[in-house]
């Protein structure tokens, strides 16, 4: 059973922390309101009192930090943009990942992994909808840019890349290098490394596919 969680703060916010690493680690199923609560160190009824439901309070917690995440995302585009090559859409996509899985902060990498298992594992739509409100722009900007830089690609070719892509990054941050038993056994390094060789075979792969159509086009 994790340690409680630090007795500060208002009592919303402990279970919120509470709840965001219990659904990180344990899933929405294994996740119990009053190992949540008693992880808080509050009475399992304020649970109810804020949240009123489990599936509120797991809606809650994937909303909390997605509009700093959609904010980071969107301010790394904006940067690699002026570069315009795949590789450089890709890292910047990557890059915000990176940071937080690798954040010395644990909830936002207990974050990072919740939205990993949401996003791969646990897709209800009455549970993930409010949150996929705020990452859904941000996702349409990145296949955007890389349209941009692949006008010989259809689309249909660059959206199945880019889901494989982020599905990829995701499979990282749902378990950043640790065994069933938490030990830790990929180094911050490891995985920076790890995510970077993600971004340079879909990169590649791309940058491929879209000569390859080039090449057909001067052709016909």
């Amino acid at each position: 059973m994790a340690t409680q969680v630090r007795a500060t703060g208002m009592g919303r916010e402990r279970l919120l922390d509470a709840a965001e690493l219990l659904f990180a680690s344990e899933g929405y199923e294994g996740a119990r309101i009053r190992d949540i609560a008693r992880l808080a160190g509050v009475e399992v009824g304020l649970t109810n009192y804020h949240f009123g439901s489990k599936d509120a309070l797991y809606r809650e917690v994937l909303v909390r930090r997605a509009p700093a995440l959609a904010d980071d995302l969107d301010r790394s585009l904006e940067a690699a943009q002026t570069e315009g090559t795949m590789n450089a859409i890709l890292s910047a996509f990557a890059r915000p990942h990176i940071e937080r899985i690798c954040d010395a902060n644990t909830g936002w990498r207990n974050y990072l992994r919740l939205v990993a298992y949401t996003s791969l594992v646990h897709r209800s739509p009455e549970l993930t909808d409010a949150a996929k409100h705020h990452y859904q722009p941000v996702l349409a900007r990145y296949r955007a840019a890389l349209m941009a830089c692949a006008a010989h690609l259809q689309p249909e070719k660059i959206d199945r890349s880019f889901e494989a892509f982020r599905r990829a990054i995701m499979s990282i941050c749902i378990d950043p290098g640790e065994n069933s038993k938490r030990v830790h056994y990929y180094s911050t390094d490891d995985i920076r490394a790890l995510i970077m060789t993600m971004v340079e075979i879909f990169a590649a792969g791309l940058a491929e596919a879209e000569a390859g159509e080039s090449n057909s086009a001067k052709k016909r």
